[in-house]
């Protein structure tokens, strides 16, 4: 880090967009015109999920499971953020633009 004083030798959070899992979806439908189907499970099921892909070494879909389920049960949220200190003025892409871009790439 080329600036060590804002982090002081401890975790720096940096965030974009803060949108749900619904709003993310429903632009993707919008600018693909398509519409995915959308399926729900509890923190349980996602924590069993989980378990399996790493008994089986699906390291890379523990991951996500682990990921996707930090972020379902609220525990994804940072205390703060730090955005303005590490990048002063810097704009972060909204939700429509980082989807475009997304979609346009593929």
């Amino acid at each position: 880090m080329l600036h060590p004083e804002i982090g002081k030798n401890g975790a720096v959070f940096v965030e974009s967009d803060r949108v749900s899992w619904a709003k993310i979806i429903s632009e993707f439908e919008k600018q693909q015109n398509v519409k995915y189907t959308i399926t729900n499970e509890t923190i349980e099921e996602a924590k069993k999920k989980e378990a399996e892909f790493l008994q089986q070494n699906q390291f890379y879909p523990a991951i996500a499971s682990t990921i996707y389920r930090i972020y379902a049960d609220g525990k994804g949220v940072a205390p703060h953020v730090d955005n303005e200190k590490l990048l002063p003025g810097y704009k972060t892409l909204r939700l429509e633009d980082f989807v475009a871009k997304f979609v346009s790439s593929q």
